[in-house]
């Protein structure tokens, strides 16, 4: 026992764990995800997965995207090239063509990229409430959240969300303020759909009242 003790107090020992699970996985993530092009949407969207999965299976997860990166990021990256390269040599009604069509896919990089905000908001924000109950795997333990089918950006932000199994819809009001409070919103207004399914309406802070 007190040989276990002393690997586990050992200084390399808490310098490999603290870097093993604290310094490496979120360092090297930012360097895999500079294999997609400047402005891809996934560059935000791995950064922001990684600090919502428990810390031991991080560095699974970093492993698990570099393997993704290296094939599809590479090729978002190579296609970004070639798309600047035609753009170039466009005549200049087709230069213009291409600049709306560019805007059009921004516009939906940007609406993509604020749906998973909304996504991960919301999956931290139920985190705090009955509605996420925790679960045990072989993995471990870890909170099972009501899952976003739909987004709708609005305004106001509209989700359609399955509940789980057991779950009400008096639940889900009853978790609405804490809702409300942590995804920064003044009102989560809740009403059915069909059976097992909800609508969740975020009702935005009135411009007046956001700055006091």
């Amino acid at each position: 026992m007190s040989e276990l003790l002393e690997l586990v107090a050992s200084p390399l020992n808490i310098l490999w764990v603290l870097l093993g699970f604290g310094f490496a996985p979120g360092f090297c993530l930012r360097l895999i995800v500079l294999l997609y092009p400047v402005g891809h949407p996934r560059r935000k969207e791995l950064v922001a997965e990684l600090y919502v999965i428990k810390r031991p299976l991080r560095p699974l997860f970093v492993a698990e995207q570099l393997e993704t990166a290296l094939f599809e990021g590479i090729k978002e990256r190579r296609k970004a090239g070639r798309d600047k390269q035609e753009r170039a040599r466009a005549p200049k009604g087709l230069r213009s063509s291409i600049r709306r069509a560019r805007q059009r896919r921004e516009l939906e990089n940007a609406n993509a990229e604020a749906i998973n905000e909304i996504r991960w908001l919301w999956r931290k924000a139920c985190v705090d409430t009955p509605l996420s109950p925790m679960v045990y795997t072989p993995s471990g333990p870890s909170r099972a959240v009501p899952v976003v089918d739909h987004v709708s950006l609005g305004p106001p932000v509209k989700l359609i969300v399955k509940m789980r199994s057991s779950q009400t819809l008096a639940d889900f009001v009853a978790a609405a303020p804490v809702i409300a409070s942590s995804m920064g919103v003044a009102e989560v207004q809740v009403s059915p759909i069909v059976q097992n399914w909800v609508r969740v309406v975020l009702v935005p802070v009135p411009t007046g009242d956001s700055d006091e």
